[in-house]
């Protein structure tokens, strides 16, 4: 199983510089596969989560629709690729790339958010981070019992893809 540390954000995390001002952002580290690229390691964290995480993605589109948020399938994108015409589908919208990074994210009226993937020199390794940019008192008590769930579900979904 591989090991999933908590990092300090890089200072050149595209998530981090794509919201202004950031509330909240954390950042994770995980060895993976040698030859993986950031593409190959999105896919891999977002094409197929565990059981128990599709289940509270359901619960949170369920309890989410009564109050007008996004549902998470408002929020799939045409693919984790760089190349056009290729469909990999991703939960989150590529927003920007460059060789090492890919930027995902959604806006919503309560909250934005941005997950960057990012290669970390040799051995393989990628570093997820994710910024959060709280508009109101929704995003607020939105995020209160989200903020801990992150904490659980990104180590748990990065493991999973590292051991693909």
């Amino acid at each position: 199983m591989s090991l999933v540390r908590k990092s300090a954000v890089p200072e050149n995390a595209l998530a981090t510089h794509a919201l202004s001002p950031v509330t909240y952002a954390d950042a994770y580290v995980v060895r993976a596969p040698e030859g993986m690229s950031p593409e190959d390691y999105a896919r891999a964290m977002f094409a197929n989560p565990p059981g128990w995480i599709k289940f509270l993605t359901e619960l949170r589109d369920r309890i989410v629709s009564l109050v007008g948020l996004k549902k998470a399938k408002h929020m799939i994108g045409d693919g984790v690729t760089r190349k056009r015409g290729e469909n990999a589908r991703s939960p989150l919208k590529v927003l920007a790339a460059d060789n090492d990074q890919l930027l995902f994210g959604v806006d919503d009226r309560h909250l934005d958010f941005r997950v960057s993937i990012q290669r970390m020199g040799t051995p393989a390794e990628f570093c997820v981070v994710t910024a959060v940019k709280l508009h109101n008192w929704l995003g607020r008590l939105y995020f209160l019992p989200v903020k801990p769930l992150h904490r659980i579900i990104v180590p748990a979904m990065m493991r999973r893809a590292a051991s693909l």
